[in-house]
């Protein structure tokens, strides 16, 4: 790895970590579980079907999601976990309504980190007006994006919510030419 990579490496986890840090001693913030699912529900001569994500659900299920959404209204602000349907965890955020604030993490199905950044936060625990105040959903700092196996692949740099700089990440592994190239080599030189 190069010594810009690890620099930027190192400086992000240390800005991640120490704004983690603060923040968890500044925002003492109930918990909620939620799912990003689409839900219907049809009347048919054999009664009400329920669907989630257009896959026929139980009435159970259904109410399970429903009541999840209606925790995260009543939690406001809150640390919600999102989850998909298979129950595999998407993404963590902190939010105040539709508005995201704060650190923010999204996970790649197999669990692995696919994005990590920030939103402005909420300084002196005033949660008034905040779309007005210019906080609701604003990315700022860095945001790191990964690849599947948990590689560094690009950083965005955002000031107030716009995008000032873009870095690619060099993957360090061999390109797959390279590889194609090596085999023959070898056997040429046998």
């Amino acid at each position: 790895m190069t010594s810009s990579i690890m620099k930027h490496i190192l400086i992000s986890f240390f800005y991640l970590s120490t704004l983690l840090a603060v923040k968890a001693q500044n925002l003492d913030l109930d918990s909620v579980a939620t799912y990003d699912v689409n839900l219907s529900d049809y009347l048919t001569t054999n009664g009400r079907v329920y669907y989630a994500n257009s896959k026929v659900i139980s009435k159970d299920k259904y109410d399970f999601y429903k009541e999840s959404w209606k925790k995260l209204q009543e939690c406001q602000p809150c640390r919600v976990y999102t989850y998909n349907a298979d129950n595999q965890l998407k993404h963590i955020s902190i939010q105040y309504y539709e508005c995201l604030v704060d650190t923010f993490t999204e996970y790649f199905p197999s669990g692995k980190i696919k994005v990590e950044g920030s939103f402005k936060t909420v300084n002196n625990n005033d949660w008034s007006n905040l779309r007005l105040r210019g906080l609701c959903s604003i990315r700022e700092g860095n945001w790191n994006y990964f690849n599947d196996l948990g590689a560094l692949i690009y950083i965005e740099t955002y000031e107030n919510g716009k995008l000032v700089n873009t870095e690619y990440i060099k993957e360090e592994k061999p390109s797959t030419i390279n590889k194609i190239k090596g085999v023959f080599k070898r056997n040429s030189e046998e």
